[in-house]
């Protein structure tokens, strides 16, 4: 069967906290209209995140345009809040131009982070 199952059907738990970790495209970095010119490989590896953002179950996904934060995680929890009917937590950590190593060193700290906090992700996303 190739039909895909609803996540509220595949599983009993809301998701209301999302953490995506990965390379550029879990920070938003080809989305801007701005070409960064002085980048190159000489530049050290870093941790690049967006903190704290919520997305509302009434978000209104015409205005897009007008939202800030990286595409990609920002549209899940858009998707998910709209799906589960509930204001989803989200943050986004990555390593422009990184490999699987660097993301592990950089961004795993993040999931400790969070569930320091208190805000234990039900969905962790790797990119």
């Amino acid at each position: 069967n190739s039909s895909a199952t609803p996540l509220s059907s595949s599983t009993s738990q809301t998701i209301e906290n999302l953490v995506v970790l990965g390379d550029s495209l879990a920070i938003g970095l080809g989305s801007v209209d701005v070409f960064d010119s002085n980048k190159n490989s000489s530049l050290d590896y870093e941790l690049i995140q967006n903190l704290d953002s919520t997305t509302t179950k009434t978000s209104n996904r015409s205005n897009l345009a007008n939202t800030t934060g990286p595409v990609f995680p920002r549209v899940l929890a858009e998707t998910l809040a709209e799906g589960e009917q509930t204001d989803v937590h989200w943050r986004s950590a990555g390593v422009d131009g990184g490999d699987t190593r660097h993301i592990q060193d950089l961004c795993f700290g993040v999931l400790e982070e969070e569930v320091r906090q208190g805000r234990t992700p039900q969905l962790v996303v790797l990119l």
